[in-house]
């Protein structure tokens, strides 16, 4: 599982087995971007982890995205105050996630 935490200041990325152990970890500075810039750091960091799973040998079936904020099911957004930009970036970076690698969208 690929497990990613947008913060206001850094975006964290690890990856952990089926038995929940750490296996690796990434952290990216958001160096005061928001909008679509962060969520482009999210997608980068997703890959940066997905490419360590398949350096590897380590399957990956699942990605977490946390993104501190509140979701708007009516308007498909998500308001995150501490990320500049993000009113209406937040549920295309899980799209986006989700068309990489071509897994179906789960619960929110």
């Amino acid at each position: 599982m690929i497990g990613i935490d947008l913060g206001g200041t850094k975006i964290s990325g690890a990856l952990f087995s089926y038995d929940g152990e750490f296996i690796n970890k990434a952290e990216t500075l958001l160096g005061g971007k928001g909008g679509a810039d962060a969520g482009s750091l999210v997608v980068h960091q997703v890959m940066k982890q997905a490419a360590f799973a398949m350096d590897n040998q380590y399957h990956v079936d699942s990605i977490g995205i946390c993104v501190p904020g509140i979701s708007n099911k009516t308007n498909n957004t998500v308001w995150a105050p501490n990320i500049p930009g993000w009113e209406k970036c937040g549920r295309g970076v899980r799209k986006v996630a989700t068309m990489l690698f071509l897994w179906p969208l789960g619960p929110e």
